[in-house]
């Protein structure tokens, strides 16, 4: 039972059965593509033509309550699915227990630390690194640059070790 149900869910969400190959060639999914963008032109032309985005505030507005009142309506006569919302609703779902955090675990959580004292940090940590002279920087660069072109044109391996041979 739980199989067959799974397999109906997942029929439902993913809308396999609206074409019969929506990948091939990607014909269907760049048909919807087109769509959209030619919706989103449409709509861009008419704020546009209504003096910009500002002046468009009350048809921008009374779009998005048409389009929230149309996916309503929508989901209310399950012209589309949603599961756990209009179907495949469990009517006797119950949560056997609720996390419930402790209010000072919060707090020791969130408290704040003052930063350490310049003293409190190892010296190696408190001295700047030296400026490093241009040349010796490039030349860092282009070793660095040569060990990555050197380990593409290595055999990959799914060993651990394989990530050590880089270094």
């Amino acid at each position: 039972m739980v199989r067959l149900r799974t397999r109906s869910v997942r029929r439902r969400v993913l809308r396999r059965s609206d074409t019969v190959d929506p990948f091939a060639g990607s014909y269907y999914v760049e048909t919807l593509t087109d769509e959209i963008e030619r919706r989103a032109n449409t709509l861009i032309a008419k704020v546009d033509q209504l003096g910009g985005s500002l002046a468009a505030i009350p048809f921008i507005t009374a779009e998005i309550d048409e389009s929230a009142w149309s996916y309503q309506e929508r989901y209310r006569t399950e012209q589309d699915i949603v599961v756990g919302v209009n179907r495949y609703v469990e009517e006797d779902a119950r949560v056997e227990g609720t996390l419930r955090v402790d209010p000072q675990s919060d707090a020791r959580l969130f408290r704040r630390r003052p930063p350490p004292s310049p003293q409190a940090l190892p010296q190696d940590v408190q001295a700047p690194a030296p400026p490093l002279d241009p040349q010796q920087a490039r030349d860092a660069l282009t070793a660095v640059l040569d060990e990555v072109g050197a380990a593409r044109h290595r055999p990959f391996s799914r060993d651990a070790g394989a990530a050590a041979q880089i270094t």
